[in-house]
């Protein structure tokens, strides 16, 4: 049971996290891309191991488009 909440925990943050990438609102996206790592990091907290690795590996995968996205877009705040 608890790997099949896990299981949902981390699609359901990926799903959330997809689709912040798809807004077009910058603050939108970036609070709906927090929900989709706070979802990530409690469903991380409370899986079992083999989920929590999935999971890191998906995190480590996804972290440099993440991290490029969020620093282009604070680099344009500060232009401003």
């Amino acid at each position: 049971m608890i790997v099949i909440l896990s299981c949902i925990g981390f699609l359901t943050a990926s799903l959330i996290i997809y689709i912040s990438f798809q807004i077009r609102d910058d603050v939108e996206s970036q609070v709906t891309r927090m929900l989709g790592v706070l979802i990530l990091f409690l469903s991380f907290l409370f899986g079992p191991l083999l989920i929590k690795l999935l999971m890191a590996l998906a995190f480590f995968i996804a972290w440099p488009y993440i991290g490029d996205r969020l620093s282009l877009s604070f680099y344009r705040k500060l232009n401003k």
